[in-house]
């Protein structure tokens, strides 16, 4: 929403849990035009085997922890052609998961807060 605000085309939200989704539609509904936003209900694999109108060139990846599996994810967005060359994916795990990085893709960037593991990839 913070993207959104400060001019971001379109941000697309990928969630299957209920209660989140309707804190997030309410909140989109205050903040963003219609147009401005999705909600895809499904979760984070699913949710990638489809067209994106806009591709996105910010990717955050914050699943639960131990959850999905972050390392398929990335795998669908390089395989779904989600991302473009300037495409940043930041992912926020625990600091002890083990992300298997494609070699398509740079780490350029690790930071380690408490128990969290933010890293950022091109």
């Amino acid at each position: 929403l913070e993207a959104i605000s400060r001019g971001m085309q379109k941000s697309y939200f990928i969630e299957n849990n209920n209660s989140v989704i309707e804190v997030l539609e309410r909140n989109c509904k205050k903040i963003c035009k219609k147009n401005q936003y999705e909600i895809i209900f499904e979760n984070a694999i699913n949710g990638l085997d489809r067209k994106f109108e806009v591709q996105p060139s910010i990717i955050f990846i914050d699943p639960p922890y131990n959850k999905e599996n972050i390392n398929l994810i990335l795998l669908k967005i390089l395989n779904n052609n989600i991302k473009s060359n300037n495409t940043l994916i930041i992912i926020e795990s625990n600091k002890e998961e083990k992300i298997l990085i494609p070699q398509e893709l740079t780490l350029f960037k690790e930071k380690i807060y408490g128990k969290t593991k933010i890293l950022f990839l091109n």
